[in-house]
């Protein structure tokens, strides 16, 4: 007969083994009662610290906060600057005893280095962005160096942005298509040791509500001992630490199945491109530069789809991680010498108004159609855009209609436009591409050292870029107001 409790009789109390404080949250963990069997789920309740915890109707109990999976709880919907009591049961075919109280104080993460709530490796940490200008800062601390994921969870589309504790901007991102969520940030990265900070905050028009963010070490394997288990339908993250270094992952079946396996990551040479940021070209976890090169230049194959000029020369431009109007003049005519197209999946955030661009850029594709590729001209292409469904076309873009720009519109398998690419007299083809709805563009900065990837069988969504506040060490001021770079 296995251990436990008797049919009938209440198990043991729980042993919580950590109480973590977040904004309007507490996140509570708990081990199991010992030598207990039959557990189905577990309950919480939680009181004011200030309140009398002997009156039983002075207790908010949540039931069923735990089914399945790691022996956690995220509760939101608390008062920041007060403190709470929280208790744990187990539930069989009898409710349990109740845990030792616990407390703690969930307190408003503000953006000031001197503020920050702390992140612990590998627990979630509860939040709420109680408006558009809202801006939520963590800290972490490293002791070695290592490989870092930080991301987001829950309904709320957020905006992460890593910084060191100079408040040096590290890396961002918005939309990461990770975990099934793609509206929410991932950065991944490596990282040396000391103390950082993860601002969070929505992306434009993204509304209010709550979220989870999570700080993890990137786990090294060696060999199939070793191995990341991956279930199926998830994503893994890993970092390549040097050339030749392999990783190991397995996943389980419990039936015949056709199981897709994707990766993603900066495989390519750096050494092509250019780094306006100065932090490394390549961006972790990213898949858009690496997508729009599979169009360009794929290499002719039995296999599946090849490139339009099959194992083409590509140089990639992170001019994008700076905004400043300098970067993308220059990155125009970079390699103009021998460029012979600039393809740009790329542009101004989606609105049905008029977006000009600098006279600096008409100048320089003039410069690049005229003189570029050895007196043959440059061939710049433009994507149309994807703001058809908030009423913006190719006409407004001063990218898109300018007449030394060859405009491109997105079509689906069956030929038709696809529901969110922008319409224009300017329009001059169009190409196959995904035909799902549209959503705002995603934009990504890369690593300090190490090559992260992701081992994943989601779909990556694009959301349009974003400007975000800088956190400040001693005091708060207002972010500005939310757009394009």
């Amino acid at each position: 007969m296995a251990a436990g409790s008797a049919v009938g009789q209440a198990p043991p109390a729980p042993t919580t083994s950590a109480l973590h404080a977040g904004d309007e949250a507490l996140t509570v963990v708990w081990t199991a009662p010992e030598g207990v069997t039959g557990v189905t789920a577990y309950d919480l309740r939680w009181i004011l610290t200030s309140a009398d915890e002997t009156v039983d109707s002075n207790w908010t109990v949540e039931e069923d906060v735990w089914t399945e999976g790691e022996l956690l709880y995220v509760l939101f919907g608390l008062i920041n600057g007060s403190g709470y009591d929280v208790q744990v049961r187990a539930v069989t075919d009898a409710d349990g005893a109740w845990s030792t109280t616990v407390g703690a104080t969930p307190a408003e993460p503000i953006n000031v280095f001197v503020a920050a709530v702390a992140l612990p490796l590998g627990l979630p940490v509860g939040a709420v962005l109680t408006s558009p200008d809202d801006y939520d800062l963590f800290r972490f601390t490293l002791t070695e160096e290592t490989g870092v994921i930080l991301f987001a969870r829950g309904p709320v589309d957020t905006v992460g942005v890593l910084y060191d504790e100079d408040a040096v901007s590290l890396d961002d991102n918005d939309d990461s298509g990770l975990g099934g969520e793609p509206w929410n940030f991932a950065i991944g990265t490596s990282l040396d040791a000391g103390t950082y900070y993860v601002q969070v905050s929505g992306a434009p028009s993204s509304g209010t509500g709550t979220y989870t963010v999570h700080a993890g070490t990137i786990r090294d394997t060696t060999g199939r001992g070793t191995a990341q288990e991956v279930a199926l339908g998830s994503t893994e993250v890993g970092l390549f630490e040097s050339k030749g270094d392999r990783d190991y992952f397995r996943f389980t079946l419990e039936e015949s199945a056709n199981v897709s396996v994707r990766s993603g990551g900066p495989f390519t040479d750096a050494g092509r491109g250019h780094d306006y940021r100065g932090a490394g070209l390549l961006g972790a976890l990213s898949s858009h530069g690496t997508s729009t090169a599979g169009i360009v230049a794929a290499r002719d194959n039995d296999l599946g789809g090849r490139g339009v000029a099959p194992r083409a020369t590509v140089y990639g431009y992170n001019f994008l991680r700076t905004g400043a109007d300098a970067h993308s003049i220059d990155a125009a005519t970079r390699n103009m010498a021998t460029t012979a197209v600039s393809t740009n999946s790329w542009g101004f955030s989606p609105s049905p108004g008029l977006n000009a661009v600098v006279p600096g850029w008409e100048r320089a594709v003039r410069r690049g159609v005229t003189t570029g590729y050895g007196g043959k001209g440059v061939s710049y292409v433009w994507s149309a855009g994807n703001g058809h469904l908030v009423g913006d076309h190719t006409n407004l873009g001063g990218h898109t209609n300018f007449y030394a720009v060859t405009t491109v519109c997105a079509v689906n398998d069956r030929g038709q436009r696809s529901e969110y690419s922008e319409q224009g007299a300017s329009l001059w083809l169009c190409a196959p591409t995904a035909s799902a709805s549209w959503t705002r563009r995603r934009r990504w900065i890369s690593p300090r050292s190490g090559r992260i990837f992701q081992l994943s069988l989601r779909r990556i969504r694009w959301k349009r870029r974003r400007i975000w506040q800088s956190p400040m060490r001693e005091r708060v001021v207002p972010a500005p107001a939310g757009g394009a770079a």
